[in-house]
């Protein structure tokens, strides 16, 4: 069984935010959507096939037998 992960915490890890506290700024602020649902705690949990969306840019969260990818499936920015 796969247990989730912190919203705030997996939007820092995967680069969205630059810290925890900015994350939960975002979340709050209702710049965050989650399978397409705005939320706005930034201790929901998010698990293995959620979507994020952050300000156009939306990832996927993914578990390969225990190691968590991330896929950036669209809005990516450009450099």
């Amino acid at each position: 069984m796969t247990v989730g992960r912190r919203l705030d915490a997996f939007l820092r890890d995967v680069g969205l935010a630059e810290s925890r506290r900015e994350a939960k700024r975002l979340v709050e602020s209702g710049r965050v959507r989650v399978n397409g649902k705005l939320v706005r705690k930034p201790w929901w949990l998010v698990s293995p096939g959620d979507e994020i969306e952050v300000d156009g840019v939306t990832v996927r969260v993914e578990d390969n037998g225990g190691e968590r990818r991330v896929s950036r499936i669209e809005g990516a920015r450009s450099e």
